[in-house]
């Protein structure tokens, strides 16, 4: 057995609505239970202010809790976002790829209120979809849609000064860790 399916706590288990919900609204998805995955091709068709977007994408999510997040890490397997860093010269990490392949879906402030009751499957790839739609938007426009945030601690300030009182701020760990 994988070294990391035996800590169970840190496992994300679904439940039978999660799968029914995964089999009827992403048939090419598969959900590996004994391997702690959801695997396979995840498509989608968003719209954003009149601009449709039609596409998909082959990804990989591990369902384990992270360190610093309640998500499970997710990595795109099919090599768009690779092919698009390279057609534009630019460093994957500008397109929200960590330098371990997994995706930056959302700061970890921002987490708590998107997942205000724990992980839930049906908003996770809601947000995947998101993510790939920006993602898409960029290869056709070279430029994202909607407004985005720093990575590491830039971003997490930029949260913080958007969406945040200074009161607030000062109980985040952050806080102290730039005094």
């Amino acid at each position: 057995m994988d070294k990391i399916l035996e800590n169970k706590k840190n496992v994300i288990h679904l439940k039978n609505q999660d799968k029914d919900f995964l089999e009827n609204k992403y048939p090419k998805l598969t959900y590996r239970e004994e391997e702690a995955k959801i695997i396979g091709e995840i498509s989608f068709a968003l719209e954003y202010k009149d601009e449709k977007i039609k596409d998909d994408y082959q990804i990989e999510i591990e369902l384990i809790h992270n360190q610093n997040s309640i998500l499970p890490n997710i990595k795109e397997t099919g090599g768009k976002i690779k092919e698009l860093a390279d057609k534009f010269s630019m460093k994957i990490e500008n397109l929200h790829v960590n330098g371990n392949g997994t995706l930056c879906l959302s700061i970890y402030q921002e987490e708590k209120e998107i997942y205000p009751n724990g992980f839930n499957l049906e908003i996770y790839l809601r947000k995947v979809e998101e993510f790939f739609y920006q993602i898409s938007y960029y290869k056709k426009y070279k430029k994202f849609p909607w407004g985005e945030y720093s990575h590491g601690h830039l971003g997490t300030l930029e949260f913080f000064k958007q969406n945040k009182t200074f009161e607030e701020f000062k109980k985040s760990n952050l806080y102290n860790f730039f005094l």
